[in-house]
């Protein structure tokens, strides 16, 4: 066997391969071609294991009333990383107006807005509003990232823990963040 190429040697199909048989590892690094390694197929899966997922969740405890002004309804500390977060809010209109309402994802830590949604609806009450945002964002350091809400005047609110007609219980304001890399 020591003289037969890598590539003359018995097809095997991954069902097959046991736990203690080896794989070649050409060392580059090294400068002598005699100094080429081996790994068993126990340690080449735990090197090229791709690690759990970080999954964080926050949902809105409480109402929230809306004013001119955006308001956190829900927040995450986020550390240094790759991110896919997404966000949803319910908004319900307080009054027979015009409800004009927006949510946005934003790194309040440093001001950035990664996404933004508007809705909007007559005057029958009572009206609901139902916003989904998402982004992909990569934070170089411990970030607190919010799912905000807005109201062009004050008769609209985020709906908390819920109650959606059969809904009761479910959470309708919710950020979640999913670390990728």
């Amino acid at each position: 066997m020591a003289d037969e190429k890598i590539s003359q040697g018995a097809a095997i199909t991954g069902a097959n391969v046991a736990n203690g048989d080896l794989f070649p590892i050409i060392d580059i690094s090294e400068a002598d071609a005699d100094k080429n390694k081996n790994i068993t197929r126990n340690e080449l899966k735990i090197a090229v294991a791709v690690p759990p997922l970080t999954v964080q969740e926050a949902d809105r405890a409480t109402d929230l009333a809306l004013t001119t002004t955006w308001a956190d309804a829900v927040s995450l500390s986020l550390v240094a990383g790759t991110w896919l977060v997404l966000g949803q809010t319910s908004i319900e209109g307080t009054s027979t107006t015009q409800m004009n309402v927006a949510a946005r994802l934003r790194n309040t830590t440093d001001s950035v807005t990664y996404s933004t949604g508007e809705g909007e609806n007559d005057s029958a009450l009572p009206d609901r509003c139902q916003i989904m945002l998402h982004a992909v964002i990569v934070l170089a350091g411990t970030k607190s990232v919010a799912l905000q809400g807005w109201a062009q005047a004050s008769t609209a609110h985020m709906i908390g823990p819920g109650n959606l007609g059969s809904e009761t219980g479910t959470k309708v304001t919710r950020i979640t963040a999913i670390q990728l890399a």
